[in-house]
């Protein structure tokens, strides 16, 4: 590094460049600060697909079910996962 600044590195050039991409700290504050938007009609149809690929716990749609008393933690484990439509 005899003819370079010390600074003057491939380094601290990527550094610059990925600090000069991201938002800066005002504008993350207005964006945190905004009322959240409506979900799109678009967004609520993703929702409902997504939540239709569970199975209805009630009716014995996880895995485990079937097995009488012994189904009573895989039940509990499909709740806490969330993997309940209902």
């Amino acid at each position: 590094m005899a003819g370079q600044a010390l600074l003057d590195t491939e380094a601290s050039r990527r550094a610059i460049r990925a600090s000069a991409r991201t938002p800066s700290l005002s504008t993350q504050a207005v964006a945190a600060s905004e009322e959240p938007r409506p979900a799109s009609a678009q967004e609520r149809l993703g929702g409902a697909v997504k939540s239709a690929g569970k199975g209805d716990c009630l009716k014995g749609d996880f895995a485990g079910a079937g097995m009488g008393l012994l189904s009573l933690p895989f039940i509990v484990l499909a709740a806490a996962r969330g993997a309940c439509a209902q």
